[in-house]
């Protein structure tokens, strides 16, 4: 709801930001509020810190995470306080928090150690704990595990399988072969949990359990290729020649792509071999997976074939060798594939432009992240072009502003163009002032303009230009103190 006229100031934009923050603090059906606090902590200004420590005070969980990861995100150190967390006393709130928290590298080692030894940390939190820790080999309390299995909670009881298994002692196996057992409702979700969860951290013990479960008569399509795919990435013996007689032998034209692009998804991984029976495939687009996957395995031509896939409209291909080029490519091959991601909107059909807009928006911003010097190269001569579709310009600027590393503002910098929309302007003033560059009066004015609302753009965007202004304009204690009183 508006802002209350007796509430208002002199300055609008001041009125708007302080009406923005006030909504981030409020419950709302659409769970719009997160958005608004995640674009928030996205800016890691300690002059938040107030804004944050409020949060605390909600009887929603969600707020208090959000406040308690916002603070451990701007402390000079980035580590989670652990007093906040000893504070926390609610079983659900303490899991996601720890776990957020561990996913973001804001609790070291020493710190995990110490909360894995409070007495009034609940099972479910040690048990995040435990699974990182194992991750990285610090973890040995094979004692607290055996513990933990007494609990109807079916899903703890199938992550400390998978632990006890990783750890090499023999109660692991058992009661993953006690789970395959069950008839219990829950028997499959628990099972895809655990295989999930080892493929993410990387517990190859669990291989062997893994290809029990893809060679399990009757088990669902989904689960069955999630355990061929975890056997596969674990380079479990027979697992290949599993996949190789399901890939030819079936008809099924969907099971066929979705065997291939599983293969695909672990080429990083594969000898280059493995992807000659897709390579043979009479359907162009697998045999251009096939040869993608071949040349990342061999380490050979890898840009040139995975910049041919990125031209056949398959967004499932496209998502792959997004994350490829951030996780797994050298520096030169991920910023040609990020080029054609970026490049993309300008050829293909109508029917799938707006995804490739989409990627081309997070290509831009992963370009900006891992590779300044190449998003110097890239980004600018595009956003100069002279007719270029306007929403493909706003899609590449959001793109800058979601970096959360790299010098995004060097490149919106290097906009020399005139640019005629509300909306476009706004959002380069945004990239600038967020990083420090200080507006012109007219580019404060077209960030006002953004925050109120006057460019339709989305609430997580206008409440970023609201902080900016705010920050601009020396107001953000100010703003702060009227949010919170309100």
């Amino acid at each position: 709801m508006p802002v209350p006229a007796q509430a208002q100031t002199k300055d609008p934009v001041f009125d708007s930001a302080v009406y923005l923050m006030r909504t981030g603090m409020t419950l709302d059906r659409r769970g719009q509020f997160s958005t608004m606090l995640r674009s928030l902590r996205q800016l890691n200004d300690p002059a938040l810190a107030p804004y944050f420590r409020e949060l605390l005070l909600s009887d929603n969980r969600v707020m208090q995470i959000h406040g308690i990861l916002g603070l451990a995100e701007i402390d000079p150190n980035r580590q989670l306080d652990l007093k906040l967390m000893a504070d926390v006393k609610d079983p659900v709130i303490q899991s996601e928090l720890i776990g957020a928290a561990m996913d973001s590298d804001l609790v070291n080692v020493a710190n995990s150690k110490q909360m894995l030894a409070w007495p009034a940390l609940e099972l479910d939190a040690k048990m995040v704990i435990a699974t990182h820790l194992l991750a990285k080999d610090e973890f040995k309390d094979i004692a607290l595990l055996k513990q933990a299995t007494q609990t109807p909670n079916n899903a703890r009881k199938g992550i400390i399988a998978m632990m006890l298994t990783q750890m090499g002692d023999p109660m692991g196996p058992a009661m993953l072969d006690e789970l395959d057992r069950s008839t219990d409702k829950s028997r499959d979700a628990v099972r895809t949990l655990v295989l999930q969860t080892a493929f993410r951290f990387k517990f190859e013990r669990l291989s062997g359990w893994a290809l029990k479960l893809a060679k399990e008569p009757g088990i669902s399509d989904a689960l069955g290729l999630l355990g061929l795919r975890t056997a596969l990435r674990f380079g479990e013996k027979d697992a290949y020649s599993i996949w190789s007689q399901r890939f030819n032998s079936t008809t099924d034209a969907a099971d066929r792509m979705r065997l291939a692009v599983s293969l695909l998804n672990l080429s990083q991984y594969m000898e280059p071999a493995k992807y000659d029976p897709m390579i043979a495939s009479t359907d162009p687009l697998i045999r251009q997976m096939g040869l993608a996957g071949k040349a990342v395995a061999a380490k050979q031509d890898v840009a040139a074939v995975v910049t041919k896939l990125l031209t056949m409209e398959y967004a499932v291909a496209n998502a792959w060798a997004l994350g490829y080029a951030t996780h797994h490519a050298t520096a030169e091959d991920a910023r040609l594939i990020y080029g054609q991601l970026i490049f993309n909107p300008h050829v293909g059909s109508e029917r799938m432009k707006a995804q490739r807009l989409d990627e081309a928006m997070v290509a831009a911003q992963y370009l900006c992240e891992k590779d300044p010097e190449g998003a110097l190269q890239i980004l600018p001569p595009l956003l100069n072009k002279e007719g270029a579709d306007k929403l493909y310009i706003q899609g590449l600027i959001v793109g800058l502003i979601r970096a959360v590393k790299g010098d995004p503002h060097n490149v919106a910098q290097l906009m020399t163009r005139n640019l005629e929309d509300l909306n476009t302007n706004a959002l380069r003033s945004l990239v600038l002032g967020k990083h420090g560059v200080k507006l012109t009066p007219a580019q404060l004015a077209d960030l006002g303009l953004l925050v109120r609302g006057g460019g339709g753009l989305n609430d997580a965007l206008r409440m970023q230009g609201g902080w900016v202004y705010l920050t601009q304009t020396n107001q953000t204690k100010a703003a702060i103190e009227k949010a919170i009183k309100n």
